[in-house]
């Protein structure tokens, strides 16, 4: 059998154009789907639903991170507030040799602060993609 080729997530990025999202612990892309209409009628074979293909949702970015709110992180907010649409790529995978890129026009949905005791600060945005991402 051969030996896995998987990678580790080190590395990963989340961009706006050059400016990378300081501290990431986590990314991920959630909700890339294909939404469906339910097409049943009183003729359907055997009396069993039927659905037909609709639109596609390009889902969304979200991460985590340590919050330090300089730089990439900074932006988050600046683009939530002034309710930017603007191209974000996620780089996942480590540096110099990422498994896959994700390109997409993004809203900042959220972002979200929190501090806890004797954690480090952090925080965690999530980015709503309009369109369809790019992977490459």
């Amino acid at each position: 059998m051969a030996a896995t080729a998987v990678k580790t997530g080190f590395g990963s990025t989340l961009k706006k154009g050059a400016t990378a999202v300081a501290e990431l612990k986590s990314i991920s892309h959630a909700g890339h789907k294909l939404n469906f209409s339910d097409a049943s009628n009183m003729d359907s074979p055997d009396g069993y639903e039927e659905f037909i293909a609709g639109l596609g949702s390009g889902g969304q970015f979200v991460c985590e991170g340590n919050y330090l709110n300089t730089g990439g992180q900074a932006t988050l907010l600046t683009d939530l507030q002034a309710k930017t649409k603007a191209s974000w790529a996620v780089v996942m995978g480590p540096p110099g040799s990422p498994v896959v890129t994700i390109t997409a026009d993004c809203y900042v949905e959220s972002l979200e602060p929190s501090a806890k005791y004797n954690e480090p600060l952090a925080f965690s945005a999530t980015l709503k993609i309009t369109g369809k991402p790019v992977y490459s």
